[in-house]
């Protein structure tokens, strides 16, 4: 008898494949990862499918590392998801046809990150801040980024 074992992606599988597309460093990759991992203390906020919170992820972390693209061209083609579309930030972007649009849960993702500080769920945050200082001061900068929203 053939046995099969399916099993579904997973957000670490698509974040994996998603930062080498986005040329991430190993402290944008940590981060990506925190921000990802933030989503799992609060599954009921985060419906959308685990490609689509990969590249929230990254979103985020592009702007909390400033970057001068938060989502480069690469990432749009290669993910099929559009961030600020028809937004006056960006209003040549459409979020028509097969491009779906990550605004609404990279919000939802900075809106969590602004009460990591106060929650009583700390795991995750000394997981990631422990290893890396720089990492610590960038969650902080975004906890603090993410209250004034």
């Amino acid at each position: 008898m053939i046995q099969f074992k399916l099993t579904a992606p997973t957000v670490p599988y698509f974040l994996r494949r998603f930062l080498s597309v986005n040329d991430s460093s190993e402290l944008h990759g940590r981060l990506a990862h925190f921000l990802a991992e933030l989503t799992l203390l609060r599954v009921a906020d985060f419906p959308w499918p685990p490609s689509q919170i990969a590249a929230a992820a990254i979103a985020l972390s592009n702007m909390l590392r400033e970057r001068t693209e938060p989502w480069p061209s690469a990432m749009e083609v290669r993910t099929g998801y559009v961030l600020h579309c028809g937004s006056p930030e960006s209003p040549s972007r459409s979020c028509t046809g097969s491009r779906t649009s990550l605004d609404a849960c990279v919000g939802k993702l900075r809106a969590l990150l602004g009460q990591v500080e106060t929650s009583p769920l700390q795991a995750s945050t000394k997981k990631y801040a422990g290893k890396i200082q720089q990492l610590a001061e960038l969650v902080k900068k975004a906890a603090c980024d993410g209250r004034a929203d």
